[in-house]
Parts: C-alpha cells; sequence; structure tokens
C-alpha cells in the first residue's frame, strides 16, 4: 500500500506527459485519412448533410501537410461550395481568402474567384462580383 501511495504521483504524471505529446501523422497515414474523410464528405453532401459535410471537409483540411496545397484548396472549395448553398456568404469569403493564401496551382484560381464573384453577386455587389468574375474568366480562357 505504501509503495502506490509513494509512486502513483510519479505514475500520473508520466502518463499525464506521454498523453498530451502531438504525434505527428505519417505520410500514408494522413493520405488515407484525407481520402476517407473527402469520401464522407461527398457522401454526406450527395445525402443533404451539410453540417456533417462540413464537419467531414474540415478535417480533411486539418489532417493535410501544410505544403500539400493543392489538397488543402480542395477541402476548402468544397467547404465554399456548401457556405454558398446554405447562403452563409461570410463563411465563402473566409474559406475562398483561406484558399488564396494557400494555393500555388493557378488551375484552382478560376473556382476560387467565381466562388467569390457568386458570392458578392448573392450580397448585391455587383462591382465586386464582376471583378471576380473577370479574373475567373481570363484566366479560365488563357489555360485553354
Amino acid at each position: 500500500m505504501i509503495f502506490i501511495k509513494k509512486h502513483f504521483p510519479f505514475l500520473v504524471l508520466f502518463l499525464l506527459l506521454f498523453s498530451c505529446t502531438k504525434q505527428e501523422k505519417k505520410g500514408t497515414e494522413a493520405t488515407d485519412l484525407y481520402a476517407d474523410y473527402i469520401a464522407k464528405g461527398s457522401a454526406k453532401m450527395s445525402l443533404n448533410e451539410h453540417d456533417s459535410a462540413f464537419y467531414y471537409f474540415n478535417q480533411a483540411k486539418l489532417v493535410c501537410k501544410k505544403d500539400d496545397d493543392k489538397s488543402i484548396v480542395y477541402a476548402l472549395l468544397m467547404m465554399g461550395g456548401l457556405q454558398k448553398n446554405l447562403a452563409d456568404y461570410a463563411g465563402v469569403e473566409s474559406s475562398m481568402t483561406e484558399a488564396l493564401k494557400v494555393v500555388k496551382d493557378s488551375t484552382y484560381y478560376p473556382y476560387i474567384y467565381n466562388l467569390l464573384g457568386i458570392t458578392y453577386k448573392e450580397q448585391y455587389d455587383y462591382d465586386s462580383a464582376l471583378l471576380y468574375y473577370t479574373k475567373s474568366l481570363k484566366i479560365a480562357s488563357d489555360d485553354y
């Protein structure tokens, strides 16, 4: 009994320290987890369960490596699309601004700018909408 009383605080401290360390996901494990979250989000989106779909797309974004811009931007685009459908235009603007900060691949710019254009159009800010539609059209027509 004395053994437990003396060493119990050290045991608790030991367990507490090791349970609080952040473990990094290995490359393939994070990729599998990302694909799983995207699949679950897409399934929930097709069932019109928008809140669950948003949750899974957000989880997919969070498990991405910082340098995996394509995966992050794809998850953000899916989140922005859901927010647009729910008329959360401030959320769309926030998600697309985050996507613009992360994106390195120019193929995503037309999608981001188009979503921003739709958002501003729905808010009756036609000047900003026209600006983003024009940016989207210019980049899309340059690529093709």
